[in-house]
């Protein structure tokens, strides 16, 4: 007899990929210990892998601090960088 597990929001998986990547668990040790179900934990990995966010509720503003770089080398007036860290590994680099 199968064992009924609860539902989870895409949110709530989401959340539960980025703390599996964080365990330096394999992906069959972690569901072991968390109770999760392996086949719909590779589905869900598979959809965050190629979803920068995923969410089920409408997506509301969020407002992100911007750091200035301590630099010691002057900057020309007219160059213009902007170095964004998004998470999970992704960076964007806007110069000009």
């Amino acid at each position: 007899m199968s064992v009924r597990r609860p539902r989870r929001s895409a949110a709530q998986w989401s959340e539960i990929i980025t703390h599996y990547r964080q365990s330096n668990l394999s992906a069959q040790k972690y569901c072991q210990q968390h109770d999760y179900s392996l086949a719909t934990f590779r589905k869900w990995q598979t959809r965050y892998n190629h979803s920068p966010a995923i969410n089920d509720e409408p997506s509301s503003a969020r407002l992100v601090e911007l750091v200035t770089a301590n630099t010691t080398e002057p900057t020309p007036s007219h160059t213009l960088l902007i170095e964004l860290d998004l998470g999970l590994g992704m960076h964007l680099k806007i110069s000009r």
